[in-house]
């Protein structure tokens, strides 16, 4: 698992555990599970509700407009992250009678894992492309700082393309 994913169910669980803490205050607040006198006070301050009373004109309109702001990023963020899996492609390799048939996505894992070995690469992404005519392969590498770039290269270019 890469790390924004790590990140983001992270604070998605934090949000979440911090959202039923304040949910479930609210209702056993409500139906007076922390005692008469609370159930009957208004939950939020004095000062919260006077500003709102007194500015109701503009504050409601507001707020509503704010709301739409957050569902539409909270929209667009989860499209992000509900991105549609592509469909491996299959790389056939014929030698006489034989057939060897690969997916592709099996091969970009090799390459990025392959990529991995090396201390010079703090993390890399491959995608192999147009398998049916000219294979193309396409990556992604994370280079560790102060790493030479001229050994980076020729290690793409020599054992890991080799393999690949």
């Amino acid at each position: 698992m890469k790390r924004p994913d790590r990140l983001n169910r992270a604070l998605l669980t934090l949000l979440g555990v911090v959202l039923l803490a304040a949910g479930t205050y609210g209702l056993v607040r409500s139906y007076g599970g922390l005692g008469e006198r609370d159930e009957a006070e208004p939950f939020l301050l004095d000062d919260v509700r006077t500003f709102v009373g007194r500015n109701h004109d503009w504050f409601w309109p507001v707020a509503f407009v704010a709301a739409l702001v957050v569902a539409y990023l909270g929209y667009r963020w989860l499209r992000a992250q509900l991105v549609p899996k592509r469909e491996p492609s299959r790389l056939r390799v014929t030698d006489g009678e034989d057939e060897l048939v690969v997916d592709s996505s099996t091969l970009d894992d090799a390459v990025a894992d392959d990529l991995e070995r090396s201390a010079s690469i703090a993390d890399a992404g491959a995608r192999f492309t147009h398998l049916d005519d000219e294979p193309e392969l396409h990556l992604e590498v994370g280079v560790v700082e102060g790493a030479p770039l001229s050994e980076v290269r020729q290690y793409i270019e020599g054992p890991v393309l080799e393999r690949a």
